[in-house]
């Protein structure tokens, strides 16, 4: 995979509609970008996340990806076709177990799963799963 300096990839997100890295930023950069199928290229999405350097982790979805700072509980759903925030969901997770969430999705059904606790998130039409 070819990076640029702007975008360090941690995770990679294959999606039906796209190939996503998430990972970590310059100041005011992003964390999120997609990667060029046929040449690997990666292209940041978005700008202006001062803590673009602390870094996300990502899962794939079917029509979505899906991402959380490091430092956060909160959860992001992103579309798969623009990498547009699409939807947000605030303190998933447990908070025994704040760095252990994992997602998983499908079209239209989504859970978080941190240590026991399984939470089914809120799926919409702009984010399907």
């Amino acid at each position: 995979m070819r990076s640029s300096p702007a975008t360090l990839p941690d995770s990679v997100e294959v999606t039906a509609e796209g190939i996503w890295a998430v990972g970590f930023g310059d100041v005011q950069g992003t964390r999120i970008a997609r990667i060029d199928p046929a040449t690997l290229q990666v292209r940041p999405v978005g700008s202006g996340d001062a803590a673009a350097p602390q870094g996300a982790e990502g899962w794939p979805g079917e029509a979505v990806f899906w991402v959380r700072d490091a430092y956060s509980n909160d959860l992001t759903c992103h579309d798969a076709r623009t990498g547009a925030q699409v939807a947000s969901f605030r303190d998933v997770g447990s908070p025994a177990n704040p760095q252990g969430v994992k997602i998983v999705s499908r079209h239209g059904a989504a859970f978080a799963i941190s240590g026991t606790d399984l939470v089914r998130l809120h799926t919409t039409q702009a984010c399907p799963g």
